[in-house]
């Protein structure tokens, strides 16, 4: 029976030729990995070239879509490693040392997860949660640069199944930060690096964050805090955007969080405006 140190997590749906990539780089990761792809209803051949190219790779098939934060759930529930890293089917590794060289930070037992040093291709380069030693803590992860401690994510019940996608880092993250767990960046030689698929639907994205945030503001904040915050995202798609499709995007992501706030009862848990205000100005410092 095999012991393993870490399990790198990878969710996809018909992204073969990114996927490839990323597999690539995860192989590469010294150490004692267990690696394990969840095809999340690809109608390509992934999983077909997952086992003949990666036999190495433990894989697992479904024939239909449950979305991003469903199967990020499965994956941390039947990985095999105390561990769990995720990273995006169109990202990679750059070292074949990340892995091994910050699971040291899992040594001090108040770390819940930890937030890799990434760069995102996309956006010229642009880097994130850079090592600092003076300051190794911050407020949040990214999903495709991250690590969680098994334990302490299903003891917190994973990410909300209602989030799909889009959201569910900050959701988790402030429920760790309730419990007094830290989110940490550690020092790695190299980077993860990502680059967002052509398949990606920026339109998708835009209306899943906002309904999720506003969904957000509702289940922790006072009840205006949800209110002042679908007014301030108006104001900031209007100027940031500013164009027909953008505006109808902000549109349709309230719409979806009021209808799904009304109709679904989500369960309200406050907390205090004190503590809600230190846990986003670490997540804000961090980035």
């Amino acid at each position: 029976m095999h012991t393993y140190d870490a399990t790198i997590a990878i969710v996809t749906k018909d992204r073969k030729d990114e996927l490839r990539r990323c597999l690539g780089s995860c192989v590469e990761q010294s150490g004692r990995i267990e690696i394990l792809v969840i095809d999340d209803g690809s109608k390509d051949d992934t999983s077909a070239f997952v086992t003949q190219t990666y036999p190495q790779v433990r894989l697992i098939t479904h024939r239909d879509a449950c979305g991003l934060v469903l199967r990020r759930n499965e994956a941390v529930s039947t990985a095999s490693a105390p561990v769990v890293y995720h990273i995006d089917d169109d990202a990679w590794f750059a070292h074949p040392n990340i892995v091994a060289q910050s699971l040291s930070a899992f040594t001090d037992p108040d770390v819940g997860a930890i937030a890799i040093n990434f760069v995102n291709l996309h956006e010229g380069g642009k880097e994130y949660f850079r090592y600092v030693p003076e300051r190794p803590n911050v407020g949040c992860f990214v999903g495709t640069a991250h690590a969680v401690r098994r334990d302490v994510f299903l003891g917190l019940g994973g990410y909300r199944a209602e989030i799909v996608r889009q959201g569910e880092e900050i959701d988790f993250c402030l429920r760790l930060f309730l419990i007094g767990k830290t989110v940490q960046v550690p020092r790695t030689t190299g980077q993860i690096m990502h680059h967002h698929s052509a398949m990606r639907s920026s339109s998708q994205i835009r209306r899943y964050a906002l309904r999720n945030r506003a969904v957000y503001a509702y289940r922790y904040g006072p009840r205006w805090w949800g209110v002042l915050f679908l007014g301030y995202q108006l104001m900031r798609h209007l100027a940031a955007y500013g164009n027909a499709n953008n505006v109808r995007d902000f549109f349709s992501g309230a719409n979806s969080a009021l209808r799904d706030i009304w109709s679904k009862d989500f369960e309200r848990v406050p907390v205090p405006i004190t503590r809600l205000w230190r846990f986003y100005t670490l997540v804000r410092s961090s980035r």
